[in-house]
């Protein structure tokens, strides 16, 4: 969800672990994370969710079990097993049907466009991606549309290298990728930069340019959405439709401060992958990423104790073998010599 393309790769993601901030949320969905029980609850978290049931705020958690987070809950959603990702865009169909999504936060495709709207992170969501055979392949790029061109130049080193030239003269130092905008033109980006903006349309249907067939990112998921309606979408995961629309009708009221919390439960399967993706989108939608009250980049103090720096630092309670040992009374200062009788 981090990663960021570095002019040949997309890499780095280095906030591993997304997590809700439960402190300043408003409106939580717990997916799989039994706070109560599991998680990184009971020690960090469940002190921020007590608070907050106290105060009124409302939280549901989907789980096949009636668990003890499930007892405290707005909603307790008894979810068939297994079927997680399908409430997810049963969701993500209802909030995008009616309205109830972000569009400003989904249009930003790069950093400086988020930069202008005082965002700290950007989606791929407006991307324009290659379709063949009504197949979803790789992001198109500006010279596949003909916006670019190929350029071979000398660098400052002495090398020959590949720039990619657009119009008035702007260079990219490798093929860019292209949004559609608002008035429907194509327009190559570069996803890092911190001076031109790029806005594209987050749902972009099918259509052909320069001959390559295309869609956005979200469109396909989108589509993915709606190949089921509500009501087969609420069979396949065994609830009431009405509590789904209930769930997205909450969680679209409280703008960023809404969050899906997503744990082991949903990620630890053969399917966890696009489980988690998922519901990731549906989080997209309300712009809730790097927000107060959204999703943020999950932080805990170190199992050895020196990010704490003290009282307890593990990592000095080892000999030279690494095997724990005992402290001895004189090290821990809770006795003295005495003159006659030893310690």
């Amino acid at each position: 969800m981090s990663e960021q393309w570095d002019g040949s790769k997309f890499t780095g993601g280095s906030k591993f672990y997304w997590q809700t901030d439960t402190a300043n949320s408003d409106f939580v969905i717990y997916v799989g994370a039994n706070m109560f029980e599991a998680n990184y609850g009971p020690p960090q978290r469940i002190p921020k969710m007590t608070e907050g049931i106290i105060k009124g705020k409302r939280y549901v958690v989907v789980d096949p079990r009636f668990s003890k987070a499930a007892s405290k809950a707005w909603k307790w959603i008894p979810i068939k097993p297994g079927e997680d990702a399908a409430l997810a865009l049963a969701m993500f169909q209802w909030m995008v049907d009616s309205g109830r999504y972000n569009n400003q936060f989904l249009s930003n495709a790069n950093k400086a466009a988020a930069m202008l709207q005082g965002e700290a992170s950007w989606t791929t969501g407006s991307w324009l991606v290659k379709m063949s055979d009504g197949e979803p392949g790789k992001f198109v790029r500006g010279s596949e549309l003909g916006l670019v061109i190929p350029r071979t130049v000398t660098n400052d080193e002495g090398k020959e290298v590949t720039v990619y030239m657009g119009a008035n003269e702007r260079e990219y130092a490798f093929d860019p990728f292209v949004v559609l905008s608002i008035e429907g033109n194509p327009v190559p980006f570069d996803p890092n930069s911190s001076d031109t903006p790029a806005y594209g349309e987050p749902f972009v249907t099918e259509r052909t340019i320069n001959g390559v067939t295309l869609k956005s990112g979200l469109q396909l998921i989108y589509e993915e959405a709606t190949s089921r309606n509500m009501d087969e979408w609420a069979e396949i995961t065994g609830l009431n439709k009405q509590d789904i629309v209930e769930v997205a009708r909450e969680f679209t009221s409280h703008g960023t401060r809404a969050c899906a919390d997503l744990h082991r439960g949903v990620s630890q399967h053969t399917n966890g992958f696009y489980n988690v993706i998922a519901w990731y989108a549906v989080n997209c939608l309300v712009g809730n990423v790097d927000h107060a009250g959204g999703m943020i980049y999950g932080t805990t103090y170190d199992r050895m104790g020196s990010k704490a720096k003290g009282p307890f630092t593990i990592s000095q309670m080892y000999d030279s073998k690494k095997s724990f040992r005992l402290a001895t009374p004189k090290e821990l200062g809770i006795c003295k010599m005495a003159p006659k009788s030893g310690w």
